[in-house]
């Protein structure tokens, strides 16, 4: 009897020691558990990424100095009552300049000869003068004292006036080259050039007068 309780009890003593060495390592374990639980809730957490707010924040100037701008703009002072009358002084001066330049000579009245009695239409006070109307396009003067004009109708026929010491003629234009105009009266032909008047007849030269003027328009 003595026997199996002293084996009973080495039993119950071992299953102590195993449940003991067992509950003492559970403990070991929920204690590291527990540690590395704390370890992670005490370390410090990871810094977040900056978001977008800071591009929003930067266009907050950039519309500041838009405003600056346009309040800049809108309170630029109007023109006081003094600038006006300098604007209108200094406008009434340019129309007064205006009118002074278109009431002299047109360029090319005087076929840019120089002479003071050419017109638009030729000579004047002379029978070397086109028809009122129509318009001289050449004119010349010889040292003979013939003056010529080369004119021009409205409906582009051309025709020649001269007035010479020996008598006047108003005649067709045949040719006209620019700086060579001929213009026939029959078996007669008057050349005009910048050298001077070339008179032939049947196309022979009978006279040569050399120009003391020569202009085109």
């Amino acid at each position: 009897m003595i026997g199996t309780m002293s084996a009973n009890d080495n039993s119950s003593k071992s299953l102590t020691v195993a449940i003991a060495a067992v509950a003492t390592l559970l403990i070991l374990v929920i204690g590291v558990a527990v540690g590395l639980s704390l370890r992670t809730d005490t370390a410090p957490k990871e810094q977040a990424m900056p978001s977008s707010t800071p591009a929003t924040t930067s266009s907050s100037p950039t519309s500041k100095t838009t405003t600056t701008t346009t309040s800049t703009t809108s309170t630029k002072p109007s023109p006081s009552p003094t600038s006006s009358r300098k604007s209108s002084a200094t406008s009434s001066s340019t129309a007064t300049t205006t009118t002074t330049s278109t009431s002299a000579a047109p360029k090319g009245q005087d076929f840019g000869t120089g002479r003071d009695d050419l017109d638009g239409l030729g000579f004047v006070g002379s029978a070397a003068r086109c028809d009122s109307g129509d318009r001289a396009f050449a004119v010349i003067a010889t040292a003979e004292g013939t003056k010529a004009a080369a004119c021009e109708t409205r409906s582009g026929d051309k025709y020649y006036r001269s007035d010479a010491p020996s008598g006047r003629l108003s005649t067709g234009i045949i040719v006209d080259e620019g700086d060579r105009i001929v213009a026939r009266n029959g078996s007669f032909k008057y050349q005009m050039s910048p050298e001077g008047l070339l008179v032939t007849k049947d196309n022979n030269p009978i006279e040569k007068q050399a120009a003391t003027a020569w202009g085109t328009a």
